[in-house]
């Protein structure tokens, strides 16, 4: 599948002082190292709201009220650093707060 659109745009300003950071065409939770190195993403974040509840121990998260409290299992956040920085990606991960002492089955 071919995924290359073209399209023409047009500025309305006359005059830039400064470059666009190359750190503006970031992603949210990228696929896979393809998908970074083909779109030619710059940065990628690990966060958001599945990820505040992030427990290391068990690599999973929780839906919290969203979805019944349910543990999700999750990408392993330092599994996670290591394709990401390979394929060439700065990296943005959420850090959480505090992890539960729960180390319980799934």
């Amino acid at each position: 599948m071919n995924l290359a659109l073209s399209r023409t745009f047009q500025s309305i300003t006359t005059g830039v002082s400064s470059p666009i950071s190359p750190l503006i065409y970031g992603v949210n939770f990228p696929t896979n190292a393809a998908y970074i190195t083909q779109l030619g993403v710059t940065v990628s974040r690990w966060g958001g709201n599945a990820v505040t509840a992030y427990n290391p121990f068990l690599d999973v998260t929780n839906a919290g009220n969203d979805w019944y409290f349910e543990n999700r299992v999750s990408d392993n956040a330092d599994a996670w650093l290591g394709w990401v920085s390979g394929a060439g990606s700065k990296t943005m991960l959420t850090v959480p707060a505090s992890v539960s002492p729960f180390r319980g089955v799934v």
